[in-house]
């Protein structure tokens, strides 16, 4: 299951994402950073992120392979334009979950993705899970909505529309209920 905490990590590649694709001067990226990081992250970090905190955080970024050091300096990587992507996806999903926390569920969504698309099934699977959707079967969810406008636009960009039906729930019971 994807991870729904959005972390300084997070908030930093966030950062350097949105900045360009290479950062010349890395100091104006730490400055940057932070104050990106609170201004529209201020929910998700609770402390300003200290210079060591800052360098210690691109070395793992580094070794994770989300960015790089080339000549003309530091590149988001393709796959940290991914993972931020994801990391903000996650977090607004974190936030829908916890608002339906003790609402009875109302709807069901039913998907048949065919097996040469399994990395699109699993990327729609880890995202139910993070909004907080109960699986039923394996491509069975239980959950509520209306969805949030962000998970609608990536099951658009994944093209898997046609493949994902959603049902919404009248009155639930069971066989014995009759």
């Amino acid at each position: 299951m994807q991870k729904t905490k959005f972390t300084k990590q997070d908030a930093i590649l966030a950062a350097l994402v949105s900045l360009s694709s290479t950062v010349h001067d890395i100091g104006n990226a730490l400055r940057f950073s932070k104050d990106f990081s609170k201004k529209n992250f201020s929910e998700h970090l609770k402390n300003e992120i200290s210079d060591d905190s800052f360098y210690s955080i691109l070395s793992r970024l580094k070794k994770q392979g989300l960015i790089e050091k080339s000549s003309r300096g530091w590149n988001v990587t393709k796959l940290g334009r991914h993972k931020s992507a994801a990391a903000i996806r996650f977090s607004s999903y974190a936030d829908f979950a916890k608002s339906k926390n003790g609402i009875v569920p109302n709807t069901i969504i039913i998907f048949d993705i065919p097996e040469q698309e399994r990395v699109k099934r699993n990327t729609l699977r880890e995202d139910l899970k993070a909004l907080g959707f109960n699986q039923l079967q394996k491509s069975v969810w239980m959950g509520w909505s209306p969805l949030p406008a962000a998970f609608v636009s990536h099951i658009k960009s994944l093209g898997i529309v046609k493949f994902v039906h959603l049902f919404t729930i009248q009155k639930s019971g069971t066989l014995m209920d009759e």
